[in-house]
């Protein structure tokens, strides 16, 4: 029998009758000073080796493995927390597809960094004030949707929280006219948006 080894495994080589009973699915049979029988898990396990080098059921630890070591073979789902560390020697970065987001009352809500703006109800002109729902040190990269529907980015307009601080206010007049804003948290009134670059590629 091919799991011949197996089943003798589990009997004692004096009396011939089985020392070491396997009751339940899933059961695992070991060795330590003698055969020893080692119960099943609890949903969520997995088999690991203890500090004594017995084999032993573990629980799995919670979330994404976001250790760098492990980043060029495990799907990372979690936030890595770079605060004390420095990121180098990258190929390249990818940004997420741009977003699209409509100007409400001269606000949008951020939702990531790569941002097209349009504005309210479609219409052809339209005033950005405030740019909420990012955080400090944040980047963000927008543009206008449509070159009939041209965008003006307010220099710091009020109410004064997430407002754009500019040279002057920016009006686009293309979809591929592209405006750069790092946000900063150091002001009374609350962050706000510093511009890093405005580009006319109209």
């Amino acid at each position: 029998m091919g799991n011949s080894g197996m089943i003798a495994g589990a009997f004692s080589s004096v009396s011939g009758k089985a020392d070491t009973v396997l009751t339940t699915n899933g059961d695992v049979l070991y060795y330590n000073s003698g055969r020893q029988r080692l119960a099943i898990g609890s949903e969520g396990t997995v088999l690991t080796v203890s500090s004594s080098d017995l084999p032993a059921w573990e629980t799995v630890s919670a979330g994404a493995n976001t250790a760098l070591s492990n980043l060029s073979s495990v799907s990372v789902n979690d936030t890595i927390d770079m605060n004390t560390n420095t990121l180098k020697n990258t190929k390249w970065h990818a940004l997420k597809a741009e977003a699209t987001l409509t100007i409400s009352t001269g606000e949008v809500t951020g939702s990531q960094s790569n941002l097209k703006i349009d504005t309210e109800g479609s219409a052809s002109t339209d005033d950005l004030n405030s740019c909420t729902g990012l955080a400090p040190g944040a980047l963000t990269y927008q543009r206008q949707t449509n070159d009939a529907r041209d965008v003006t980015w307010i220099q710091n307009a009020t109410p004064g929280n997430n407002r754009f601080t500019m040279n002057a206010d920016f009006t686009a007049t293309s979809r591929f006219d592209f405006l750069t804003f790092i946000q900063n948290a150091a002001n009374d009134s609350g962050a706000i948006w510093l511009c890093i670059s405005t580009r006319d590629n109209g």
